[in-house]
């Protein structure tokens, strides 16, 4: 079977977040039932110039995987679906709802019947999520009531990656939607991680805690700075991730920055994907307490390295305190926060150590996870 799958980032870029690692994710382990094709762009987020080591325009094989890496002048309307219609593919995999022109070109042009309809399978990637929506909120309602007034996504078949997103889903397309199928996103195929810090924690140490993702408002670094700033012990708090996306939001997480005097805060910059392991191992603490996740493959990748995570309730990865690698916390509750942040300073060094064992072992068994394989191997037919 022949999957098309259509995406505005995908490797070697790194800067777009969760969907390019859910596509790698998904293509390392079934790339032997499936044969996968890639249209993306030729460049990263935010870059103005392309890739230097792929070729432009052109189908090329990047990790065994066949990807047209399409320029600007290439991506308009009638040029991209040229490209889509030149093979006969079984499935289009669209992994966005609002993308302007990996989602929403291909959809006119099955409007109009140009492409197949039912060929096509959309992942809207969370972003029908409630906190999702309220980023560019007003944008986001008109082209909602456009897209109805002309039936834009009736009848599709949607992804969702969990019970929680098809109740999303559904919120937002009402009736408009009928076949909703539940495939939750892998895990990586092989997990470089163990549980080992690169400079273990001593009681005396302060808690060193760290932020990786983009520098958002969904993301919600603002929320995390006034949480730091009202936690009392001694911290040490790195930030990671892009910050071009929303210089105006950026602003206002920098000016909050240099209001916290009493506590050693930084920005650290962006990371490559070979950097985040080892990253992760440098910090007791991985705290991200985002509006909303359709996976969150940082939280795993921070499980990955031993490193335990303080999150918000808003993401799959739920009873976190139980499973003993961390916790999930309503976002209108700063005090849990706060609460869950000194319980980690206060632990032991030995129940410290003995909570990376565990999150660790966490991040393997969902990669081992043989339900959310069956039901992705299930996902095309």
């Amino acid at each position: 079977m022949r999957v098309l799958i259509l995406l505005d980032y995908y490797l070697p870029g790194f800067k777009g977040g969760g969907p390019a690692k859910s596509i790698f994710n998904l293509i390392s382990h079934l790339n032997s039932l499936y044969e996968f094709s890639i249209i993306t762009s030729d460049r990263d987020l935010g870059d103005s110039s392309s890739y230097s080591n792929v070729t432009h325009d052109k189908w090329m094989k990047f990790d065994d995987v066949k990807i047209f890496y399409a320029s600007p002048k290439s991506l308009n309307f009638f040029n991209l679906l040229k490209i889509i219609r030149n093979h006969n593919y079984d499935i289009i995999y669209i992994n966005s709802f609002f993308s302007f022109t990996f989602a929403i070109q291909p959809l006119l042009g099955a409007l109009f019947s140009v492409i197949p309809r039912e060929k096509i399978l959309l992942a809207p990637r969370g972003e029908l999520e409630a906190g999702c929506l309220e980023v560019k909120s007003n944008k986001k309602r008109l082209f909602l009531f456009f897209s109805k007034t002309i039936r834009l996504y009736d009848n599709l078949k949607f992804q969702a990656t969990s019970k929680h997103e098809v109740t999303s889903i559904k919120k937002v397309l009402k009736n408009r939607v009928k076949n909703i199928v539940i495939s939750e996103n892998l895990g990586p195929k092989a997990l470089p991680g163990s549980f080992n810090q690169n400079k273990p924690r001593t009681s005396e140490m302060p808690l060193r805690i760290c932020f990786f993702s983009r520098i958002t408002r969904e993301k919600n670094l603002n929320y995390a700075l006034d949480i730091i700033k009202a936690v009392v012990i001694p911290i040490k708090f790195d930030i990671y991730g892009t910050n071009h996306e929303d210089e105006k939001y950026w602003s206002i997480c920098k000016k909050k920055m240099k209001s916290i005097n009493e506590k050693s805060i930084e920005y650290m910059g962006s990371l490559k994907p070979n950097e985040v392991n080892n990253m992760f191992k440098n910090y007791d603490l991985f705290f991200f307490p985002t509006k909303g996740e359709n996976y969150g493959h940082v939280i795993i990748e921070s499980l990955s390295a031993g490193t335990p995570v303080l999150i918000a309730d808003t993401t799959p990865w739920r009873n976190l305190e139980i499973a003993g690698v961390g916790w999930d916390v309503p976002l209108d509750k700063p005090e849990l926060f706060i609460d869950k942040i000194n319980n980690l300073y206060s632990l032991s060094p030995l129940s410290y150590i003995e909570m990376r064992k565990k999150a660790l072992n966490f991040a393997i068994r969902v990669g081992n996870d043989k339900d959310i394989l069956n039901n992705a191997k299930n996902l095309f037919n």
